[in-house]
């Protein structure tokens, strides 16, 4: 299997490459209105309604998105998610620009852009409207504005790179790694440590701090709530070593690109940085350098906590623009070249056709829990909106809705008639959330309240609502059917006479 190109080809796989973006577009454009909105893109229309530069776990730039895109197409799933179709197919854009300048070749861009569509990490990316959908397309323009500037030397780029690289930090904090993949790169890269000592070097960096100063401010004002969030997820206070996790890690990298695929990306990195090391190429280094650091930092942490395999998927894109370029290099047969990459792309599309069509496990026989169907959360909210607005109408004036945690008062306050604000309780058997910044619950002593949850962890925590209000009755549970299949069972909980902020306590942890 040939990869490398010459000119006339090129434009054949720039046309390929453009008949599949719009081929992929199209499909998902009618695709995202299907589902019912996850738990987390409902938090986000949340975040929406109350547009600010920051919230507790994230800046807010996948809220600016949800917020731009409903504005013109109104509230529903097809709005909230047309901007993660649109942030896919630019970050497509941007990742073959990226491909082409590095490897010189249309028909590894190409592939590379293929690829990343056909593997669950870049399916969900580009069909439900998360941090990391908004964020790696500024995570990808910023790798291709720094790698025009270390191949043109023209400083205008790093500019741009400085940009673009802020940007990506309003999509989330962890494209901080950005200064450290590029670090490693001025560093191993003999010509171009001048750098280090270049004063664009830094005036773009005092650009960089100037474009996030609205995102630091805001931080300093709230005690640095998101960074107390985000350095808090996964752990339980005190590190300890843990291989569960770390293969739990492991697992999860396989599923999201595939078990060829992950092999293949290691295989290119020892091929360029050890094997090949004295024929290095600037173009080469800056694939590795924007792909190891990433995997082995988070791979690390992974020993010492949870860390979930989403974290990792800044990488993933110059990874496998890295795989192509290797599998060019190397001297396979073509039939050797084929069959590895066949089979590889075989182990990815497969978990994605599941992922889009949960149906086909129960058409092969598989049997899978309901608790344990992670599809089962974007079905059937809607339904339970509709029966909860009704129940709401029965109920005295300004009765509230709300929970323990931040998932169920989202995914109500979407789907509920009117999108009435929804509430989390605040209790010490939880993490902090967004809820607790918007506060609210001083205004509501003296009302009535549904509590409303499914889960074990719902019953749980009884004794806080109890505690809470006058008196505490059950009043209904309805059921979510699927098939034949009940896969969820939500309670209703009638609380009257709200007794006042001072019968509650305090999350604990960010």
């Amino acid at each position: 299997m040939e990869i490398s190109t010459n000119k006339s080809s090129d434009k054949l796989y720039a046309s390929l490459f453009a008949i599949f973006l719009v081929a992929m577009a199209v499909f998902k454009l009618t695709y995202i209105g299907r589902l019912n909105l996850c738990f987390d893109e409902a938090y986000y229309w949340g975040w929406a309604q109350r547009l600010a530069v920051n919230y507790h776990d994230q800046p807010g730039m996948v809220a600016w998105w949800i917020k731009f895109f409903t504005s013109i197409l109104g509230n529903s799933e097809f709005a909230v998610r047309f901007g993660a179709v649109v942030s896919s197919s630019l970050t497509s854009i941007a990742l073959f620009l990226l491909a082409k300048i590095l490897t010189k070749s249309s028909k590894i861009a190409f592939l590379t852009i293929a690829t990343l569509h056909i593997t669950p990490l870049g399916t969900a990316g580009s069909i439900l409207m998360m941090h990391d959908t908004v964020t790696i397309l500024f995570w990808v323009l910023a790798i291709l504005f720094f790698s025009k500037f270390i191949l043109t030397q023209k400083p205008f780029w790093l500019y741009l790179w400085a940009t673009a690289s802020a940007l990506a930090v309003y999509g989330k904090v962890s494209s901080f790694l950005m200064f450290f993949c590029v670090f490693v790169f001025l560093l191993l890269s003999k010509n171009n440590r001048k750098w280090f000592f270049n004063k664009h070097s830094y005036l773009s960096l005092l650009l960089f701090f100037f474009i996030l100063g609205p995102h630091l401010i805001w931080n300093l004002r709230h005690n640095f709530e998101t960074y107390r969030h985000v350095f808090g997820l996964g752990t339980t206070g005190v590190p300890s070593y843990s291989s569960s996790s770390f293969f739990d890690f492991l697992g999860g990298q396989l599923v999201f690109t595939s078990p060829v695929l992950f092999v293949l990306i290691i295989m290119a990195l020892i091929y360029f940085g050890f094997t090949k090391r004295k024929e290095l190429t600037d173009q080469a280094l800056l694939l590795i350098s924007f792909t190891a650091p990433i995997l082995l930092i988070f791979f690390f942490l992974s020993l010492w906590s949870k860390t979930e395999a989403n974290w990792t998927n800044i990488a993933y894109p110059p990874a496998l623009v890295m795989v192509f370029y290797y599998i060019d290099k190397i001297r396979w047969k073509n039939l050797t070249k084929t069959i590895v990459l066949s089979f590889g792309l075989l182990l990815a599309i497969i978990p994605t056709i599941v992922i889009l069509f949960p149906s086909i496990i129960e058409t092969v026989g598989i049997e899978v829990k309901p608790q344990d169907d992670r599809s089962n959360e974007v079905y059937g909210w809607d339904t339970f909106g509709n029966e909860l607005s009704e129940i709401l109408e029965t109920q005295p004036e300004n009765t509230f809705v709300f929970s323990y945690n931040y998932q169920i008062p989202a995914i109500l306050g979407f789907y509920l008639k009117g999108h009435p604000r929804t509430y989390c309780l605040p209790n010490d058997w939880r993490r902090r959330n967004q809820y607790d910044i918007w506060g609210g619950w001083e205004n509501l002593k003296g009302r009535n309240g549904l509590y409303v949850y499914h889960t074990p962890a719902g019953e749980e925590i009884m004794h806080f609502i109890t505690k809470a209000f006058k008196s505490v009755e059950p009043y209904k549970k309805i059921e979510t059917i699927r098939g034949n299949t009940v896969i969820r069972t939500v309670t209703i909980i009638q609380c009257k006479d709200f007794l006042g902020t001072d019968k509650t306590t305090q999350p604990q942890g960010y």
